[in-house]
C-alpha cells in the first residue's frame, strides 16, 4: 500500500495589511512559500477579486448544503452574518450556519429553523428587513446571542 503523502499547504490570512502567505510542507518542514498581498493589485481589477472571494466564501461557508434553495438560504444566512460585522461563524459539524435573527424567529413562533428558512423564500429583501426590524423580533435576536455567548460545552466527560 502506498504511503500517504505528507505534503499540504498552510494559507496565513493578515487581514491588516490585506494580505495572505500560502506554504507548502512536508510535516513541519516548509518546502515554499509565496506572499500576496491585496493592495499590490491595480485598482481596476480589485472589485472583481473581492466579488470573486465573496461568492467563494458564501460557496465554502454552504459546502455542506446539497438541496439548491437550501444553500441559497444558508448563503442568505452568512450573507446576513456578513452585514452584521460577523466573520466567523458558529456552525455544528455537518449544519449550516443559522443566522440569529432565523434562530429568533423560530423560538418567537414556536418553529423549526427550517421552516423559518422555508416561509423566509416567500418575501423580498425589503419585507425581510422589515420582519427582522420589528421589536419582538430585534429583543429575541438580543436573546439569541446572549445564549450563544454564553454556551460553553465540557466534553471530556465523553473522553
Amino acid at each position: 500500500m502506498p504511503k500517504k503523502s505528507t505534503v499540504g499547504l498552510r494559507v496565513s490570512y493578515n487581514a491588516t495589511d490585506s494580505s495572505i502567505t500560502i506554504a507548502v510542507k512536508d510535516g513541519d518542514q516548509e518546502l515554499g512559500s509565496s506572499a500576496f498581498v491585496f493592495d499590490t493589485l491595480p485598482e481596476s481589477i480589485r472589485s472583481e477579486i473581492q466579488v470573486y472571494g465573496l461568492s467563494k466564501v458564501l460557496q465554502d461557508r454552504t459546502s455542506d448544503v446539497t438541496d439548491k434553495l437550501d444553500k441559497l438560504d444558508a448563503m442568505d444566512d452568512v450573507y446576513a452574518l456578513f452585514e452584521q460585522g460577523t466573520w466567523k461563524k458558529e456552525r455544528k459539524a455537518g449544519a449550516p450556519v443559522v443566522s440569529v435573527e432565523v434562530e429568533a424567529l423560530a423560538n418567537l413562533k414556536g418553529v423549526s429553523i427550517p421552516a423559518i428558512q422555508k416561509a423566509r423564500k416567500g418575501y423580498t429583501k425589503e419585507q425581510w428587513a422589515t420582519i427582522v426590524d420589528n421589536e419582538a423580533v430585534q429583543a429575541e435576536i438580543i436573546k439569541v446571542k446572549a445564549e450563544r455567548d454564553g454556551q460553553e460545552a465540557d466534553l471530556d466527560d465523553l473522553l
